[in-house]
């Protein structure tokens, strides 16, 4: 957003303002007298919109190299930006689901492919939506990958309106997403020891789940809000218009799916030609164990249960896509090094 306002200051005749602001011989009080209120009122948004901007543009210079890695909401964020421009085949996109399913150094390791996971605690869609398109600054995937559970988290409400219009504003205006990692820059307050790899963090804890079988078929559907469908629009054609393959996951959880949910799903993809795996119907064919592969009584896939949906996912994407293997890529040797310190520290 910075730079497209930017692009457009020669042609402002508010430039010409801004910069006579800019000027500490200016006589601001002099110049704001003969305007009239209309006028200043719009001076003022347009220099409170360039102030914000360009705070937006001096924490991603100044601080993008510290930002990211730190652990919070946006880290993914500032991540995908500091990847090496167009080197990242696949994003994945979601809410923590995402973030406990794919790993992207095992991913690395069997196929040389280069992915990154974009989720967030929580993503609402609409920040998927944006997350995506901030990313597409940055790189040019050929797959995306969205994980569908967020796509029954929000619900037609004047909250989900609201947030939709904040993401809208944080998308445009980085420094509002940055608030609280950049406030740990500044004190100095970095976690030690902390590691993301490529926006996956190590979870290996373990809280079984003993409620038994949740799959129950049925032919009726969990209705997904239309404020949601909205978005997933927007984000299908998003891809479509980039020329990316977009594919929907379920990530194994017995607290958050249910045969209606996949109903719903399903009843998506197939209209619109996309294909949709939900790995809560390949249980058996995964091996998951819920005494041992979940890390909060099934919510959540723990570093066991992550590595068997990444296993599978890796024979699926080699077998549908034709992604490069940039392993033995000179330009890629620092997944290498990644890659030896993820494995060293899980065993995988």
């Amino acid at each position: 957003m910075g730079h497209l306002l930017w692009s457009c200051y020669g042609n402002s005749d508010l430039w010409g303002i801004w910069r006579r602001l800019s000027d500490d011989r200016f006589d601001l009080c002099r110049i704001l007298g003969d305007i009239d209120m209309k006028k200043k009122i719009g001076i003022f948004i347009f220099i409170v919109i360039c102030s914000t901007v360009m705070l937006s543009d001096w924490i991603e210079r100044i601080y993008i190299g510290r930002l990211a890695g730190l652990p919070g909401r946006y880290n993914s964020y500032v991540g995908i930006q500091k990847e090496q421009k167009d080197s990242i085949d696949m994003l994945v996109l979601g809410d923590s689901e995402s973030m406990t399913s794919i790993s992207p150094m095992e991913l690395w390791k069997s196929t040389g492919i280069t992915s990154y996971v974009c989720g967030q605690s929580g993503q609402r869609i609409s920040e998927s939506y944006y997350m995506l398109k901030h990313a597409l600054d940055y790189q040019s995937p050929q797959v995306v990958l969205l994980e569908t559970n967020m796509l029954f988290r929000y619900t037609n409400t004047p909250d989900s309106l609201r947030s939709s219009i904040s993401d809208t504003a944080m998308y445009y205006f980085p420094v509002l997403q940055y608030h609280n990692l950049w406030k740990n820059i500044v004190n100095d307050q970095i976690p030690e020891g902390w590691q993301s790899y490529k926006g996956f963090a190590i979870r290996p804890g373990v809280a079984p789940y003993s409620k038994g079988s949740y799959m129950k078929k049925t032919k009726k559907e969990k209705e997904i809000p239309q404020i949601n469908l909205w978005y997933l629009d927007k984000i299908r054609k998003l891809c479509e218009k980039n020329k990316i393959q977009l594919l929907l996951y379920t990530s194994a959880s017995p607290v958050n799916h249910n045969y209606k949910r996949y109903n719903a799903v399903l009843k998506y993809a197939g209209k619109y030609g996309i294909p949709y795996l939900d790995f809560n119907q390949k249980l058996k064919e995964l091996g998951i164990d819920w005494k041992s592969d979940t890390l909060d009584k099934g919510d959540h896939l723990n570093l066991s249960g992550a590595h068997k949906i990444t296993n599978y996912m890796t024979t699926y994407l080699q077998e549908h896509y034709m992604l490069p293997d940039h392993r033995g890529d000179e330009k890629f040797t620092s997944w290498d090094t990644m890659a030896e310190q993820y494995t060293t520290e899980t065993g995988y």
